[in-house]
């Protein structure tokens, strides 16, 4: 019968729970990143838009006048 112990003792499981974590930090990295970005994008875009609407309030102005 083989044991717990002896199963963790046993390099190659080693090997794969590394192989395993590091998939896992890799997944999550790439996710965090990309959150980033967006989040980046979404303030350069609200700043745009608060730009527009400015820009938009004095053509109307120009209109008017």
């Amino acid at each position: 019968m083989i044991s717990i112990r002896s199963i963790f003792h046993s390099k190659i499981i080693w090997a794969l729970i590394l192989v395993l974590i590091f998939y896992i930090v890799f997944l999550f990295s790439d996710k965090y990143a990309k959150t980033l970005q967006l989040k980046e994008d979404i303030k350069r875009l609200e700043s745009d838009i608060k730009e527009l609407k400015l820009k938009n309030i004095n053509l109307s102005e120009e209109v008017e006048s």
